[in-house]
């Protein structure tokens, strides 16, 4: 409320003319202009403004009614935003020039009418104002909207109220421009942390959420952007033979970096399954990706590729070095592969050169991007490289000797701890990505394990050595197959599917025969709608795979959908099938669709 007294005001004859008696002094006016300066400046909301700005009008001109009235260039129209109470006829949005508030956003001058029955033309028909103050809404040269404070007895308003509710207007138009801009940054601030959000949640779906042992390799990995989204990215690429990791670093961080790692994700998706060789695989990537990034845009990567023996192929193009802690060793191993990064030239695979090497039983492999490094930590003082090996080695020791044994969890773990105590709160530099492997302790036991399972004499003396093998090395991929075989045979069909399924995901393949036989599993349990997809799977990636077609066609007229059966014979026939049987079936399904 308003700390001031002042008397109500009413209108007089005095002499034949109308007077107003009592209302405000001069000093009254003086101490109002502050206290309206002062509870303007305080808001920071537009609909807090507005309330606010009817609540002063209401005390300070002791209205019958208030409106103000904002310009909207989209309709040409003076729109109603706020009004004191509801009047009858109803307040309307008005076209510039009409009416009194009209009249007064046209010219961009205040106006006080005293008594409007004599301009009633300024009035809607019924309306009942008789005395009104209206001023522009004005920043600057442009003219916002009106602000009106009306009342029902002429000659209620004069000149001091006009200066007053003049001032008013003047405040509220700086007002309601820096509500405006305050409040278009928290806006402009909310999309861009949706549009943050949502390209995080795009993001997770290219990164993966978990990296599962593959062949008697054990990952650990960790991934923290920096903000909402990041530039770095991984991925890992299975097939029976071998485990392929590739890492990249975009230059930059936010959103720009993390749009071209979704490029670089869409082209390695693609130039997998056409290129093998490493050094190529970065000539092609170039190739595909640099027309499209923007000027001065590049990125560093790498790619590991573990074969079956456990040797392995490394490429390099200005990414951190890939680190090797062997299990019988006390110092880092750092692997030199030269290369450029990528997006800055047009580059030839000559240029990168694959470096080769063996891994055995218990080694550890480190893959990491710069930020861990190039951490500060509270004293501003860089990780550094060395300081990283440091840790790497410490870390592997001192779980050695408290456990006898090291595992890849545990170790990256312990290896996140020293790089947060020595971050000690300080704020994350960069973003951060790391894999880490490890060729499994148990590997070659496991494998001379599978040797004795193969000569065993019974199926059941070699199921059990294939179990007590997968239960300390599930991943193992001949095992895994092996032993869902040796289930099918055996019809276990129930666990066989499940070691199956394991060995598909497991290994990345894509073979025919095991996703026929885990469809064949699946029909011995009378699901054959599942069986069906796993067939369909099989024929996707060899068309004329004689047994799935067979079984997919047998699954169809045993529910006697038999136009089913003869569109994927058909298929299989065009597709080149020229087995005798297909053409017989083909025949004797047509023949029995005449028939009927």
């Amino acid at each position: 409320m308003i700390g001031v007294k002042f008397g109500k005001r009413k209108v007089v004859n005095y002499r034949g003319s109308q007077m107003v008696v009592g209302g405000l002094t001069s000093k009254n006016k003086i101490d109002i202009l502050i206290y309206i300066a002062r509870e303007l400046a305080s808001v920071n909301k537009q609909e807090d403004l507005f309330e606010r700005v009817l609540s002063l009008c209401e005390e300070i001109f002791e209205a019958d009614n208030i409106h103000l009235r904002l310009w909207n260039e989209n309709e040409n129209k003076l729109k109603i935003i706020r009004s004191l109470r509801p009047m009858d006829p109803p307040a309307r949005d008005l076209r510039s020039g009409e009416g009194f508030s009209g009249t007064v956003y046209k010219k961009g001058e205040p106006h006080l009418v005293a008594d409007l029955t004599k301009h009633m033309e300024l009035l809607d028909e019924g309306e009942q104002t008789r005395s009104v103050v209206c001023v522009p809404i004005l920043y600057k040269a442009m003219v916002m909207g009106t602000l009106s404070v009306e009342k029902s007895i002429s000659y209620f308003y004069r000149e001091d109220d006009l200066e007053i509710l003049e001032a008013l207007s003047s405040q509220l138009g700086l007002a309601l421009n820096e509500v405006r801009l305050l409040e278009g940054l928290y806006l402009a601030n909310q999309r861009i942390e949706f549009d943050l959000r949502m390209g995080r949640n795009v993001q997770n779906q290219i990164i993966p959420k978990r990296l599962d042992p593959w062949n008697g390799i054990r990952f650990f990995f960790h991934y923290a952007p920096m903000t909402e989204v990041s530039g770095d990215y991984f991925r890992v690429f299975r097939d029976e033979n071998s485990v392929t990791l590739f890492l990249a670093d975009v230059a930059g961080h936010g959103v720009a970096a993390a749009m071209v790692t979704m490029i670089i994700h869409h082209h390695l998706e693609v130039l997998m399954e056409k290129t093998n060789a490493l050094p190529e695989l970065f000539e092609e990537l170039n190739r595909s990706i640099r027309p499209n990034l923007p000027d001065g845009v590049y990125f560093t990567a790498q790619i590991f590729r573990i074969y079956e023996d456990n040797s392995y192929g490394f490429v390099n193009g200005g990414h951190v070095r890939p680190v090797i802690l062997r299990s019988d060793s006390e110092k880092c191993e750092l692997i030199d592969a030269p290369g450029l990064p990528l997006g800055i030239a047009d580059v030839r695979k000559e240029d990168y050169r694959m470096t080769s090497g063996q891994l055995d039983e218990g080694d550890l492999v480190f893959l990491l991007s710069d930020g861990f490094q190039e951490q500060k930590n509270a004293g501003g003082e860089e990780a550094t490289t060395k300081r990283v090996l440091s840790w790497i080695l410490e870390e592997r020791n001192r779980l050695m000797n408290r456990k006898g044994i090291v595992e890849a969890e545990e170790l990256g773990l312990s290896f996140l701890s020293r790089y947060e105590q020595y971050r000690d709160g300080a704020p994350t530099g960069d973003d951060l990505s790391m894999i880490m492997l490890q060729i499994s302790p148990l590997l070659s036991r496991s494998r001379a394990q599978y040797a004795k399972a193969r000569k065993a004499t019974t199926l059941e003396e070699k199921l059990e050595l294939c179990e007590q093998i997968h239960h300390a090395e599930p991943s193992l991929l001949a095992n895994l197959l092996y032993m869902g075989r040796l289930l099918y045979k055996l019809q276990d069909y129930q666990r066989s599917e499940a070691v199956l399924k394991q060995y598909l995901e497991t290994s990345g393949s894509v073979n025919p025969e095991v996703i026929y036989l885990v469809g064949s599993a699946i029909k011995h349990q009378d699901r054959l709608k599942e069986a069906r997809k796993y067939f369909r799977w099989a024929l996707a990636v060899d068309p004329v795979h004689l047994p799935s077609l067979m079984c997919m066609v047998k699954s169809y007229l045993k529910e006697e959908r038999s136009d089913d059966a003869l569109l994927v014979l058909n298929q299989a026939a065009r597709e080149g099938l020229r087995d005798e049987r297909v053409l017989q079936l083909i025949k004797r399904i047509e023949k029995k669709r005449s028939l009927s």
